[in-house]
């Protein structure tokens, strides 16, 4: 005969369960918010920082690439840098200003 079911088991770290008897863990957690916790039993509240950003079901948050920024927690994308500023570091909340004499154009 079969064996039933000894133990149950954590949601995975990105995901959860608000439901008792859960089969699966239908929650993710949002863009812009993640967790490395596992078996939550409510939404995620952990809102990526400035100057990073975060897909659905994220178990952390990423660096804005060079050349991008997010200046708000809890971004689920990064806004480019415009012409006439740069950000040559990644994990950034801003751009720069290019400076006299110094130009920058986007592509």
């Amino acid at each position: 005969s079969a064996a039933g079911v000894q133990t149950c088991s954590d949601c995975a770290a990105g995901r959860y369960s608000t439901a008792t008897g859960a089969t699966s863990c239908a929650g993710v957690c949002a863009p812009g918010k993640y967790s490395s916790a596992t078996g939550l039993s409510s939404a995620c509240t952990n809102k990526c920082a400035l100057g990073k950003f975060s897909l659905a079901a994220a178990v952390a948050c990423d660096d804005c690439e060079v050349g991008k920024y997010a200046n708000t927690t809890g971004s689920f994308k990064c806004k480019v840098c415009v012409a006439g500023t740069s950000q040559p570091q990644v994990g950034q909340s801003d751009c720069n200003a290019c400076a006299d004499g110094l130009l920058s154009n986007v592509d």
